[in-house]
């Protein structure tokens, strides 16, 4: 699981910041060989934004489609979205170390 926490930077614009999230994204995706998952959260406040990576190795067992909406649904999110090996979703931040725990055992009971 990894965290991202950025102070927001008034020089930086949103579209900018997002393309460099989806960058780091693909850049983690390719530095993996084989399997994995890369979930990049980005908390600002008590809000959160998930980037769910999936390699295409194990997207069919689990889709990063399928983690954003679980990650969205433990964060009081309105859901999320997006294709088999990348997604996003967002929710609110409530207890760090459970929303953490609660995805990481989702992950691993789907992979089972």
């Amino acid at each position: 699981f990894l965290m991202i926490r950025r102070p927001p930077r008034s020089t930086v614009d949103r579209s900018s910041a997002a393309s460099d999230v989806y960058k780091r994204q693909d850049k983690y995706k390719r530095l993996i060989s084989g399997d994995g998952v890369i979930i990049i959260c980005a908390k600002k406040d008590d809000k959160l934004s998930f980037l769910i990576g999936v390699t295409d190795l194990l997207a069919d067992k689990i889709g990063a489609d399928e983690i954003a909406k679980y990650a969205s649904s433990i964060s009081n999110g309105k859901g999320g979205g997006g294709r088999k090996d990348f997604a996003q979703s967002g929710g609110m931040l409530i207890n760090e170390n459970d929303q953490k725990k609660k995805l990481r055992e989702f992950i691993i009971d789907k992979l089972q």
